[in-house]
Parts: C-alpha cells; structure tokens; sequence
C-alpha cells in the first residue's frame, strides 16, 4: 500500500493523500510548504511518484481532480526512478531536507525505514482519518501515532499456470497449498521447473507473502511492528505468520 506526505518546517512532513491535502496544508505553519506565485493566495506543491504507468497515471488524476477542487493549489509532478533507487533517492532527501513537498510511497516496512517519528508529521487526529479502514493503521504507524492514509490503485498478484503442461502431465490447478507442492515435485520430475520467477523488480521477490498478508495480519496485527523490530533472519514464531513463511519457503527447492 502506498501513501503520500506533504512538507512542514524544514525536515518535517506531513502525510496526507492529495484528496485530503488541503487539510494537512491547513495544519502548516504560514510560508513552510509549496511555492508561492505571483498570483495571491496561489501555491504549487510538488508531488513525487515512482516511474510505473500506474503510479503516473494516478498521480495524474489526483493532481487534476485536487485542482478543479482547490484552484489556488497547484500540483507539479515530479517523476522519479522505481524500485531500490527510488528507495535510496527518498532517504536521501528526507536526510537533507530535499524532499517534494508531497511523496508518494510504500507503508509497511519500508515505511518504518524512513524513521517516520523523526521524518513525518502524525494525522492521528485529523478527520479524515475516520475513513480509514482499521486493519491499515499498523502498516502506517510507529509509537503512538499514525502517518499515512491509503492511497492507489487495487492491485492483483498471483500465480499463472501452464495450461499446456497441466494438461500434459494430468495436474489440476490446485485449491490448497499441499496441492501446489504436489504438482510441483510432479512437473521437477517430469524435467520442467515448477516454480519460475524474474525478479525484475525487488517487489516480486515479495509475492507469496504480499498473497498472504491479508490472513497474516488479520489474525496477528502486530505482526508490522514485530517483523519490523525483529533481525529478518529470524523466523516468524505465531502458528500464522509461520505457516506463512513456511510455505514461501518451501517453494525454494522447486524453483
């Protein structure tokens, strides 16, 4: 899940998606977020996104949708890489003080690698945060406060099945986890590698356990805070979020 911040005072930033951004503007002090322009009361504030066609897109729209509704703010977009280097180039200007006045990025643990007590400005109480739904709060929230509201598109990740091969090997797509397993020492024994992956993009790596996270967290909501907290080298140790990591790696062997 993705969100957006918007700046106050020096290093300061405030988190707010462009729909509601005018109330964390509100929330900031006189002449510390945006540029001013010639025209009275006008302010442009710069919004960073990633390079995929999704975020553009969305980033787009918000920025025109913000601006029919607020027409004293303009939104300008600024267009950064995708991936690790996009990760390195928000830590950077977060540390010096560089950073676009709005940002959209990750929750979760990337979210907690930005130091969001020390980088960001809490929306704990603003109003709208009574439309977001419960079970996103720990992705966004450090200590006692909260710094990020949902923002972006519904996504979809999956597995896909060779139609061909299944039919070849008389596999059906299975409904549970043991069958997939199954199917996948039948297609290694066949000489046909079971599990294939690209990783293109350091996100793919995390698919099986983005598929999983809705079940993780509803039955284990601390689980955020304790993955962040805990060395990723230690095994997650609730019956959950270890069934979890058990099936991720158990697809080891069959890649």
């Amino acid at each position: 899940m993705r969100f957006s911040a918007t700046r106050r005072l020096r290093f300061r930033w405030a988190l707010a998606a462009l729909a509601v951004c005018s109330l964390a503007v509100t929330a900031c002090s006189s002449g510390s977020l945006g540029s001013s322009s010639g025209k009275k009361g006008a302010v442009t504030l710069s919004f960073m996104v990633g390079n995929t066609e999704q975020a553009i897109k969305t980033a787009q729209q918000l920025a025109k949708d913000f601006h029919a509704a607020n027409p004293n703010i303009t939104i300008k977009l600024d267009i950064g890489p995708g991936g690790t280097e996009l990760d390195n180039l928000v830590k950077t200007r977060l540390s010096t003080g560089a950073m676009d006045d709005v940002l959209l990025y990750n929750s979760g643990s990337l979210f907690q690698q930005i130091n969001p007590q020390k980088s960001l400005l809490p929306v704990t109480s603003e109003p709208f945060m009574n439309n977001v739904a419960d079970q996103f709060i720990p992705n966004v929230k450090a200590g006692n406060d909260v710094y990020g509201v949902p923002l972006g598109t519904v996504g979809g990740g999956g597995i896909f099945y060779n139609r061909k091969v299944y039919a070849k090997l008389g596999l059906q797509i299975p409904k549970t986890w043991a069958q997939f397993m199954a199917n996948n020492a039948k297609l290694k024994a066949a000489g046909v590698a079971p599990v294939v992956q690209t990783f293109g993009d350091t996100w793919t790596s995390q698919i099986f356990v983005l598929a999983d996270f809705h079940n993780v967290a509803a039955t284990e909501p601390d689980f955020v805070q304790r993955y962040t907290t805990t060395r990723p080298s230690t095994p997650p140790t609730r019956p959950r979020s270890r069934a979890s990591s058990d099936c991720r790696r158990s697809t080891t062997p069959a890649t």
